[in-house]
């Protein structure tokens, strides 16, 4: 019969050394910096990374927020524009840039402005009347920078009208500037409406800030 194989004593000094060295932490050598000049470079290239990665995605809310605002300006111009036809009255639009809001009256035959009620899916600040704060949009804070003529001579509008047929007044295509954001993430929209057929579109999201002409009034048709 065979016997099973004996396991090999170790002597108890062994056994101390062997438990020391499973217990012992591993340090770097001596005379080793803590983080070598390369180490540190890829720390800084990731920290860069990952803050361009930051920065991209606020300018794409900023973006996407100015979107949202271009879509609610060209949907009120389409309605005021709707409801002069609708009429056969002539509707204008007031332009506070220093507010950031625009409010529209209905101008009646003796050239008195007359309030129009705001439609159902706008919240303004008057019920009895159509003002809309683009600093207050449900998708976002914008700025109204202003409203500018796109054909020369350029000019600076407080106002403008829709008459009967739904043609804008000043007869030009005129563009309406909003801004969003700050500092490096300050992005810019045009809302266009065209001449003569009064429709808006809105254009692309852009960081070249516009530059406005200096004001002046318009005479109407």
């Amino acid at each position: 019969m065979i016997a099973p194989p004996r396991q090999l004593e170790t002597s108890p000094a062994a056994r101390g050394a062997s438990r020391k060295s499973a217990r012992a932490p591993v340090f770097p050598a001596a005379g080793r910096s803590a983080f070598t000049l390369i180490e540190l470079a890829v720390v800084v290239v990731l920290l860069a990374i990952v803050a361009s990665i930051l920065i991209q995605r606020t300018d794409t809310s900023v973006a996407e927020r100015l979107e949202a605002a271009g879509a609610v300006v060209a949907s009120d111009l389409a309605y005021v524009r709707g409801l002069a036809v609708a009429h056969g009255a002539t509707y204008e639009i007031t332009w506070n840039s220093a507010r950031d809001t625009y409010q529209v009256d209905r101008i009646a035959g003796t050239g008195m402005r007359v309030a129009v009620p705001p439609p159902v899916f706008l919240s303004s600040p008057d019920p009895n009347r159509f003002i809309e704060e683009l600093g207050a949009l449900p998708s976002g804070p914008c700025e109204l920078v202003g409203v500018e003529t796109v054909t020369a001579p350029r000019q600076t509008l407080s106002s403008l009208q829709f008459g009967p047929t739904g043609v804008v007044d000043p007869p030009q295509a005129i563009r309406i500037w909003l801004a969003a954001g700050q500092g490096s993430s300050r992005l810019y929209l045009p809302v266009t409406i065209s001449h003569p057929t009064g429709v808006a579109s809105v254009g692309e999201v852009t960081r070249n800030q516009p530059t406005l002409p200096a004001f002046s009034s318009f005479t109407l048709n």
